[in-house]
């Protein structure tokens, strides 16, 4: 059996678009865009990107923060509305032909189950 090993983000996942959404997601909480990737930057200079820590380097009030997290984390439950528009197919028709596709990825490791939580709905990945 053929093995694949593809990376998630930037290549099956628009990453870029998942950040977009979480600015636009966290306007509800004040935080403004120019703050977003401020905070984003700085917290992906030190390592990987984990929303606790991200929200917490936000400043929120203590209840805010719990709710941005809650926010955050069911924008990234619905990863499938992120990935790139030739990933479905790609990977449908590697399913097809019994090709095993390995999925690795670097980042918090919580983050990243949760990304590849929507593509387990989608019956692409067990």
């Amino acid at each position: 059996m053929l093995t694949l090993y593809i990376d998630l983000d930037h290549t099956l996942l628009d990453t870029e678009k998942l950040k977009r959404a979480f600015s636009v997601a966290l306007k509800l909480f004040g935080v403004s865009n120019w703050k977003f990737f401020d905070v984003y930057g700085r917290l992906r200079a030190r390592g990987s990107f984990a929303i606790g820590a991200f929200v917490k380097l936000l400043e929120l009030s203590p209840v805010m923060q719990k709710k941005a997290i809650r926010v955050l984390e069911k924008e990234t439950g619905h990863a499938e509305r992120f990935l790139y528009p030739d990933t479905l197919p790609f990977l449908r028709a590697l399913k097809r032909k019994g090709v095993r596709v390995v999925i690795f990825t670097y980042g918090d490791p919580g983050f990243q189950r949760m990304k590849l939580k929507g593509m387990v709905k989608l019956k692409l990945l067990t």
